[in-house]
């Protein structure tokens, strides 16, 4: 007769898409390269690999406080994701600071470098258009930081691009590939300008490849506007791209010019009008870009303007009739005052009138020849046609501006449009689904850390994305992937990584502990589609979900 092992206790464990970071880390080396580059000064079970593994993992799911990590870990199937021997109480928050600290040591900004240089070995990540800009992140707390030393992180008051003034900053400064693959990032103070970051940024980029021998010919750095000024153009040595100042005079002349001979661009909705320019003392192609799609938004945007004062200045003009005056000249001076104030409105022909009130300290109705005469004025506005027409005359332009005189109008433009990669990234990074503003670290080093582990997320986030994007293309396949609600799916040639990781959230062990102390692992049977995923990313990672049993 069979004997009967009854289990004692069942856990339920999950590991969602954890181990696709995992195998990434494995395929790419880079678990040995994090612990070549940052030894161990104190003992603890983890290495700093695992642990930045951990804050890859947790940065693309959601900002846990360092103290917390263990509880998190304990729903986890940590041998699973981390390797045979892990546990969740060796990420406790001393590991994981060390691992921060020892970050900062060989300095967040170089690491990155570093990471860059390594992964450019095995995988291919263009250098030809590099697109910097900076942003900024609210921290908790006070960050009485005052001590510093000029080389550290100083988290202040600055630029609230989040609107949150009541709260102390940090900025960082990141510049990404075409494809959103962040090459380069710094930790900047909370009260830094971009004119001066963006530049320093572009420039030790620029010297770090070619330290690294990675700087390629041909190279391309893309700017916002706030790189372009006579001291960045002239210092900065070499090829860029910019969105010039708007508020430069000659700039503004040409946005003014009308029946300006436009060619047709490539990209839809697009016309360029191209010169030549010595701005700065530095020769360079000016391209004047028309976009009928920023021209239709701005319409609107007047359009809402000019309903808006249309409003507004009724209102004042109701508040002004209830105001008296000494004489009819003060009275059409005021009335004269409100209308210059509205410039997409018309005003009607003023009225003034009389009236007699009391005399000052009098009360009562005023007898008759005791009164005092005083004037009131009555004003209506209209919307007026001819000047919304003149205000959209200058709408939709923008002029490009750059030193590569071998560029065409047309390759210029197509550069500058892969800008919104970089906005696009610091929008993930501040997103819902990556939870990390504000900020917690009450440390200002462990923050220049966190920047690092931002980026570096950002980093394999993009390359595995791009990864699974190629092979599809190749393949001419697509992923059914669930869009706007549990019962929408659609087949995307092209799905968000994001999108792509919600697939996994189901998926888990269950541990089960039979009474003799043998333990059962059950591993949640793949779906069709998420196979699917897996082959189209490759061999390592269909390996990384397969458990040796």
């Amino acid at each position: 007769m069979q004997q009967v092992v009854k289990a004692v206790k069942s856990t339920q464990l999950s590991f969602k898409h954890y181990p696709i970071l995992s195998a990434f880390f494995k395929e790419y080396g880079l678990f040995q390269f994090f612990d070549t580059l940052l030894p161990k000064r104190r003992h603890h079970e983890v290495t700093h690999g695992q642990c930045i593994l951990l804050f890859v993992c947790d940065c693309l799911t959601a900002r846990t406080p360092l103290y917390l990590y263990t509880d998190l870990l304990r729903d986890l199937d940590v041998p699973f994701i981390f390797g045979p021997g892990a546990r969740a109480e060796y990420f406790n928050e001393y590991a994981m600071g060390e691992t921060l600290d020892a970050i900062v040591r060989f300095g967040e900004d170089k690491l990155f470098a570093k990471v860059l240089g390594h992964l450019r070995q095995q995988v291919e990540i263009d250098m030809s258009h590099l697109h910097a800009d900076t942003t900024n992140f609210s921290v908790a707390g006070n960050y009485d930081d005052g001590g510093v030393t000029p080389t550290g992180l100083h988290i202040t008051y600055g630029h609230a691009k989040d609107k949150r003034t009541d709260l102390k900053r940090w900025a960082l400064m990141m510049i990404v590939n075409a494809m959103g693959t962040p090459v380069a990032m710094k930790t900047l103070d909370g009260n830094s300008s971009d004119k001066k970051t963006i530049i320093e940024g572009m420039t030790a980029l620029k010297e770090v490849l070619e330290a690294e021998g990675m700087a390629e010919v041909g190279s391309t750095f893309i700017a916002d506007s706030s790189f372009y000024t006579k001291d960045n153009i002239t210092a900065f040595t070499g090829k860029w791209i910019s969105h010039a100042q708007e508020g430069l005079n000659e700039v503004k002349r040409y946005l003014a010019m009308e029946a300006l001979p436009f060619v047709e661009s490539q990209a839809e909705g697009y016309s360029t009008y191209g010169l030549d320019s010595s701005y700065g003392g530095v020769a360079q192609r000016w391209v004047l870009v028309f976009s009928g799609q920023m021209y239709a938004r701005q319409v609107k945007t007047l359009q809402r303007g000019q309903e808006k004062q249309l409003k507004d200045a009724n209102a004042k003009a109701y508040h002004l009739q209830a105001k008296t005056f000494k004489c009819e000249p003060d009275a059409l001076a005021a009335a004269a005052g409100l209308a210059a104030k509205w410039p997409l409105l018309k005003a009607m022909e003023p009225e003034a009138g009389t009236k007699t009130v009391n005399k000052p300290g009098k009360k009562g109705r005023p007898k008759e020849g005791e009164g005092l005469e005083v004037f009131s004025v009555s004003l209506a506005f209209e919307k007026d046609p001819r000047a919304l027409e003149d205000a959209c005359k200058g709408l939709g332009k923008f002029m490009l501006a750059t030193n590569d005189l071998a560029l065409g109008d047309e390759q210029i433009l197509q550069a500058y449009k892969q800008q919104g990669t970089v906005e696009r990234g610091f929008r993930f990074l501040k997103n819902g689904d990556f939870q990390l503003a504000p900020v917690f670290l009450k440390s200002p080093r462990r923050i220049q850390a966190l920047s690092f582990v931002m980026c570096l997320s950002l980093m394999v986030y993009s390359i595995i994305e791009n990864q699974l994007r190629t092979s599809l293309a190749k393949a001419n396949e697509t992923i059914r992937i669930q869009d706007n609600g549990p019962a929408d799916y659609k087949n995307n040639a092209r799905p968000t990584l994001m999108k792509v990781f919600a697939m996994f959230d189901h998926l888990g062990t269950t541990s089960i502990t039979m009474a003799g102390g043998q333990q059962l692992l059950i591993q949640t049977t793949l779906p069709p589609e998420v196979r699917k995923v897996l082959h189209y990313l490759g061999a390592p990672y269909e390996k990384a979900f397969e458990r040796s049993m």
